[in-house]
């Protein structure tokens, strides 16, 4: 939640820093003071011009003074985090502050530096950091000094504490800010404190104190000229009002914003204030009004040319469509928010997107992406504290699991989520506690100064005058010193007594506070006086038996009270605590109430004052009821004892239902046996066809030509010996000779080709022996090989091999794997380039090697018959369709790895091998 509240912090800093007129650029021959406040004026809103600027008319390698370069430095570096250059903000800051430590450099050119640096660290969660550079801008100005850069400090001091959690910091921060502003009547920076310190009241959900403080910064700034912080005062008072369920007066407010702001030409607020007016009345119930707010918030982030600022836009809109039960629209909405979101790294803004994705999933029924939605929710937003978007997402997450039937899973959720709530109440009291606490503590020490301050100007009027009277006779120095000291008893008395009553109302109002805060938490606040035995007790409940005043000097003054079974790890907790063996005590036990009946207290205390060795002299804490909640959690056993039940009953109907799938599995096993050598005799049937039809074609073409030569030659032999054979016929007879003769070549040939692939099914080869093999040398060479075989031009294709990898295993084997697999990709490409590439990568003690090329993919389906024998698209062209069976044969039975053949959306048609490394 801290840093939610840092967002609208910064929010709210912009806001008050920037213009939204149109950025004008310094003239060519402006001053150097004119140029350094143009880059102060849209570091933060312009930062790109700013950067820019800067760069092209060379401004950090100019003859500057150390004072103008530390300024020129500082913006430059503003404005490159503003846009997410970290890096590059913070060298140009090392520089600055380089020139910081040698030269002589103002205090409040310093601070611009410090500033900057904070900010960034505190961005980059350095925060030790944040926080040394803040305490060193106080510390460049004398002590107890009134200038607004301690303010300024005080108040980042704060926001920085605030992401740490440090709440008693964050406040004493704040304070100390008002003390400075006030004393200058910065009226200004006094709203802005009041308005941070009712942004932190928000986050702990005192939304009362936060809206007191914001009403008191729209106060402070009555008659002032700063129309733009009005504007934004307005804008964050209005989102309280929101919180409160108070829509009418938040929508009265954020109108009064949006005027100003387009008074003042303030567009880019005026966005958020359309965005807030949406949301505020789509709460409110008027959808009609919301929508019609939005598209202004749209159309005027669209003109800006800022599409940043429409998250929001479109989450609220996603809300709109849910409502309305347009499920598609709303996700296609949330789809544009989510994208920005992630763009500015907004986890919070996130983690509500993701809790909006579960709710209209669980609307369309599907559970699993819903139950998956709130839990990125739920750690996104405990990563950022944002504990509103937390408890949602795990009421969904609980409603989800609910579904699916998963009771034991939404049970631990349940449990987790109550846990976080009780956890987040204890926190929020405890934050409240201390606000009044510092409150408390620097109203005494204000009080002090002013009884100092009037003591010393009543001192400094005694030796004023007695200093003037000092000649006057002996009788008329003792007649008017004593009417002297008399007026002086008599002003002293009466400014004593003015005081007291001030003081007196101050401690009444502070008392006042602490008992309303007491009252809305119902806590008893309790003090122990270890010393005298004096206990005190306020806000008491009605029914409890403990009295406001009692004594005791340990916890047996409680015996009494409590339940014998608790009694032992009371007094265990308490004393633990009191010897400074645990940081704080807290137990949970009952006690009886005035009616008899058992009641559950959590107590929580600490020692807040002890002697020189450490020993404790008074404790203070508070008590809690917490007797529904242990209703809730024996309830929760009831439940969870019920779960056990129905999964013991179901767990003998699976056994049952066990027992009778393993009768139909051994069932199945045995029709599977007989499906097996089914499949096992059609395989080699279909082996046996394939083989006869492929040698059938070579060696039916030999055969025809030997039938047409011995035809010829009879022809011939006839003509010869009735002598009437010519030269032409002869001649015609050689010509018959030499193409049958060629064609029963290319037959037997072909037909002899083929059986000796057949034979390359066989299996494995014993004679190789395994050895080191450089997988891309050995791919390199197999292209080389393939090109040359299949006589292909090198500038028609090309290998890109990545990774460098060794494997011990059979180089003949791997090398012929290689070679199909590059000569299937050059045959069967069909384009002009054929682009091959292969990554290579370790994989324990094996590789994986991915082969894929840029040629025309094969039909969907066909890559499951890839590896059969026979297949080919190319069979009129000549081809078998046995290369890639045997590289399969090759990995699987002689390498012992796997080969798949996969489609890839960018790369194509591709080949996966993982091979083992084979040992000798």
């Amino acid at each position: 939640m801290s840093r939610c509240v840092l967002g609208f912090f910064v929010v709210c800093c912009l806001a008050f820093f920037v213009h939204a007129n149109e950025v004008s650029l310094p003239k060519n021959n402006a001053d150097i003071s004119e140029v350094i406040h143009f880059l102060k004026k849209n570091s933060i809103n312009s930062p790109k011009i700013v950067i820019s600027y800067i760069e092209d008319n060379k401004l950090t390698q100019k003859a500057l003074s150390h004072e103008e370069k530390v300024k020129v430095l500082s913006y430059y570096a503003q404005a490159n985090q503003f846009i997410g250059e970290i890096e590059k903000a913070n060298a140009l800051l090392a520089e600055a502050f380089t020139i910081i430590s040698n030269g002589s450099v103002s205090a409040d050119t310093q601070a611009i530096a410090l500033f900057v640096r904070a900010v960034i660290s505190s961005e980059t969660t350095q925060y030790t950091q944040a926080l040394n550079d803040l305490n060193a801008v106080i510390a460049l100005y004398p002590k107890d000094s009134n200038n607004k850069n301690i303010g300024k400090a005080y108040q980042t001091l704060a926001d920085t504490y605030l992401l740490i959690n440090d709440y008693k910091n964050t406040f004493d921060a704040l304070y100390k800010s008002q003390f400075v502003f006030k004393a200058m009547k910065d009226q200004t920076m006094l709203a802005v404190s009041y308005g941070r310190l009712g942004s932190v009241y928000r986050s702990i959900g005192d939304f009362d104190k936060a809206l007191e403080n914001m009403l008191k910064s729209l106060k402070a700034l009555e008659g002032t000229q700063a129309e733009r912080r009005v504007a934004i005062t307005y804008n964050n008072t209005a989102i309280i009002y929101k919180d409160l369920g108070r829509y009418d007066e938040a929508i009265n407010l954020h109108k009064r914003s949006l005027n100003l702001k387009e008074k003042i030409g303030y567009q880019r607020g005026m966005v958020y204030s359309y965005n807030n007016l949406g949301e505020t009345y789509r709460l409110k119930g008027d959808k009609v009004q919301a929508q019609r707010y939005l598209d202004e918030a749209q159309a005027l982030a669209v003109k800006l040319n800022n599409t940043m600022l429409l998250g929001s836009t479109y989450l609220y809109r996603a809300r709109i469509a849910k409502q309305n039960n347009q499920l598609g629209q709303a996700l296609t909405h949330l789809d544009n928010a989510m994208a920005i979101y992630q763009k500015r790294n907004s986890k919070a803004r996130i983690s509500e997107a993701w809790v909006e994705y579960g709710d209209i999933y669980f609307a369309q029924g599907d559970f699993v992406k819903a139950e998956n939605s709130y839990q990125q929710a739920v750690e996104l937003s405990q990563a950022v504290q944002k504990n509103v978007v937390t408890f949602a997402a795990y009421e969904g997450l609980v409603n989800a699991l609910k579904q699916q039937q998963n009771y034991q899973k939404a049970l631990n959720a349940l449990i987790v989520y109550q846990g976080l709530k009780s956890a987040l109440f204890d926190k929020q009291s405890q934050q409240r506690l201390e606000s009044l606490i510092v409150e408390n503590q620097l109203f005494n020490a204000q009080q002090k100064l002013k009884f100092a301050q009037q003591e010393g100007k009543l001192k400094q009027a005694e030796l004023e005058r007695v200093e003037t009277h000092r000649n006057w006779s002996a009788f008329t120095l003792v007649v008017i010193f004593i009417i002297s000291w008399l007026i002086y008893r008599k002003v002293q008395q009466h400014n004593r007594i003015k005081v007291e009553i001030e003081a007196r109302k101050a401690l009444e109002e502070s008392e006042r506070r602490l008992n309303l805060a007491l009252w809305g938490s119902g806590d008893t606040l309790w003090d122990w006086d270890l010393t005298s035995g004096e206990i005190t007790r306020e806000n008491l409940p009605t029914y409890s038996r403990f009295s406001s005043n009692a004594s005791g000097l340990d916890a047996k003054a409680l015996k009494e009270f409590v339940h014998p079974d608790d009694y032992s790890s009371l007094t265990d907790a308490f004393d633990a605590h009191i010897c400074n063996k645990t940081p704080f005590f807290e137990a949970s036990y009952r006690v009886l109430d005035k009616q008899g009946e058992w009641r559950w207290l959590l107590d929580r205390g600490k020692v807040v004052d002890t002697d020189e060795h450490g020993k404790a002299l008074r404790i203070t804490g508070t008590q809690r009821d917490i007797t529904k909640l242990k209703q809730q959690e024996v309830a929760l056993l009831e439940l969870n004892s019920e779960l056990e039940q129905r999964v013991a009953q179901r767990t003998t109907e699976l056994a049952t239902m066990n027992q009778q799938l393993m009768h139909t599995i051994e069932k199945l096993e045995v029709a599977q046996e007989y499906i097996i050598e089914a499949e096992k005799h059609a395989a080699l049937g279909s082996m046996v066809a394939g083989l006869a039809h492929e040698i059938n074609t070579p060696l039916g073409t030999a055969i025809t030509a030997v039938s047409h030569l011995k035809m010829q030659t009879v022809t011939t032999e006839s003509q010869f010996k009735s002598k009437t054979l010519s030269s032409q016929a002869f001649e015609s007879f050689l010509n018959d000779v030499n193409n049958s003769s060629e064609l029963i070549e290319s037959g037997v040939g072909k037909a002899g080709e083929l059986v000796e692939r057949f034979k390359l099914l066989a299996g494995k080869n014993s004679a190789q022996k395994p050895t080191v093999i450089n997988l891309a040398t050995l791919l390199l060479e197999s292209f080389k090989v393939a090109l040359n075989t299949l006589q292909r031009d090198p500038e028609t294709a090309n290998l890109t091999i990545s990774g460098d990898v060794e494997l011990v295993s059979f180089a003949a084997t791997l090398a012929q794997v290689f070679n199909i697999l590059v000569e299937n990709a050059l045959l069967h490409a069909d384009v002009p380039y054929v682009e091959i590439t292969c990554e290579l990568s370790k994989v324990g003690s094996g590789v994986e090697i991915n082969f894929y090329d840029n040629g025309k993919n094969i039909q969907v389906g066909d890559e499951k018959r890839i590896f059969e024998p026979f297949y080919t698209r190319k069979r009129q062209r000549g081809y078998a369709g046995l290369g890639l069976h045997i590289a399969y044969n090759n990995v699987t039975q002689d390498l012992n790895g796997s080969i798949e053949c996969y489609r890839d959306a960018s790369k194509g048609l591709g080949y996966k091998i993982k091979l083992p490394s084979i040992e000798s």
